[in-house]
């Protein structure tokens, strides 16, 4: 347990527990990552979801969820989930332990920190920001150096003094992409609201890897890192800065109107990233898409991000908006798949990163971040943000909760070189209002 004083931390009152599956699932069971699962290894996703309190501590009905009625409903929820509380092993076939990486799901189980904060959920929105990703709020997880100990989850509980909850997550990117986190959350969410799920256990045994076929030697969309052994971290060259801002229906709408062609209209997304885009000026880019149709979805957890890659071969800084969402709205060729074939089927090496290989571009529209819902009542706000970003940098586009699951445009999630990030936030502000 490790506690610090209230007066001096805003965040205060920390203790550690772990939770895991509520029936033993078995020493042989395991878990296979795929080639794309692998080319994720290195990335962590960090979301928070802030749930309001009343002004009395107990006009909510977050407000009167004890930590037994939140952690409790967990234990069925990994009965499914059994992978996530397994622990990394690596696979050879001389068994000296250094090949391909797989889950023992031996339900070690994910950690779990309860926090307090003397704030109202109001006024530390208000201090902070309101969408900044707060490392305070979102527990940190990095994989290794000692696989074997290494949890693949963090959940953090915070309580607020006006009985509000500030639930954080810390996912390991290699179990899945921002849809599989979502989903599962949004579970949890409905087993503690009291429903009774058909939580069918997990396919723990997966096909053994592919023999190996003739592969790429390089795919645009992707960089390739030194060996990053057991702990999966890559330090940056760049100082890198995170920073959130929200885009508000009416500023969204004009955005929109700024780009729009006579012949057609884009998305928000689009929208969005031609004007990062602009301000940056990169000639290459990435767009990485959440693919959640069921039909690729086979998996509980799994990588489904479509990748392209998109060079412009004029100055970007001064082209056309209306151009360069051109270029990215008409980009559809995806490089997952070669990208994955880059992974080798035997030793899972070498090591890559995706986002920030190039500057990054992740659209998460059509994820339901606002469907964990806790006794009918949603989140007010919900942040996602990337660790492990490399010095090309990752832009995030996600729904707005509007104060209560509603449209409330969007919010952009930026992880930058600090000198980049200075220039777009201010460029952002005199350009287009947006701070």
């Amino acid at each position: 347990m490790v506690s610090s004083d209230a007066q001096t931390q805003p965040i205060y009152g920390h203790k550690l527990s772990t939770v895991g599956p509520g029936t033993v699932t078995g020493e042989t069971a395991v878990y296979d990552f795929t080639d794309t699962d692998l080319l994720m290894k290195l990335h962590y996703l960090r979301g928070v979801y802030y749930f309001k309190g009343g002004d009395d501590g107990s006009s909510s009905p977050v407000s009167g969820l004890n930590t037994a009625a939140l952690k409790g409903p967990t234990f069925p929820l990994f009965d499914t989930y059994t992978s996530a509380s397994g622990r990394i092993r690596r696979r050879t076939s001389d068994g000296s332990g250094g090949g391909r990486p797989y889950v023992k799901c031996n339900d070690c189980g994910v950690r779990v920190v309860e926090a307090k904060c003397d704030r109202t959920v109001e006024e530390w929105v208000k201090e902070k920001g309101p969408w900044l990703h707060h490392a305070q709020l979102a527990p940190v997880n990095v994989v290794g150096p000692e696989l074997q100990f290494s949890p693949l989850i963090f959940i953090q509980l915070t309580r607020f003094k006006c009985g509000g909850l500030a639930i954080g997550l810390g996912w390991s990117h290699i179990l899945g992409d921002a849809f599989s986190a979502a989903n599962f959350v949004n579970k949890w969410g409905r087993l503690v609201s009291g429903e009774k799920l058909p939580l069918e256990p997990q396919h723990l045994i997966e096909p053994k890897p592919k023999p190996e076929k003739p592969r790429k030697t390089s795919v645009d969309s992707v960089k390739e890192v030194s060996p990053v052994e057991d702990c999966w971290v890559v330090p940056n060259e760049s100082k890198m800065e995170t920073f959130s801002f929200q885009i508000t229906p009416p500023k969204l709408n004009h955005l929109l109107s700024e780009v729009k062609q006579s012949h057609r209209c884009y998305s928000a997304f689009e929208a969005i990233s031609a004007v990062i885009w602009q301000c940056l000026a990169p000639k290459k880019i990435t767009i990485c898409r959440t693919d959640t149709s069921s039909s690729n979805r086979y998996r509980l957890m799994s990588n489904n991000q479509t990748l392209s890659t998109i060079e412009a071969d004029f100055p970007v800084a001064e082209a056309k908006l209306p151009k360069l969402a051109e270029l990215i709205a008409r980009e559809t060729a995806d490089e997952s798949e070669a990208a994955g074939g880059l992974v080798n089927a035997e030793s899972g090496l070498p090591d890559f990163i995706v986002y920030g290989a190039n500057l990054t571009f992740v659209d998460l529209a059509g994820i339901e971040f606002y469907g964990f819902e806790m006794k009918g009542q949603k989140p007010v706000a919900v942040n996602y943000s990337v660790d492990g970003v490399g010095d090309g940098g990752a832009v995030l586009v996600l729904p707005a909760g509007g104060g209560g699951g509603g449209d409330g445009g969007r919010v952009v999630t930026a992880t930058l070189p600090v000198e980049q990030a200075v220039r777009l936030q201010s460029e952002l502000e005199r350009e287009w209002g947006i701070a």
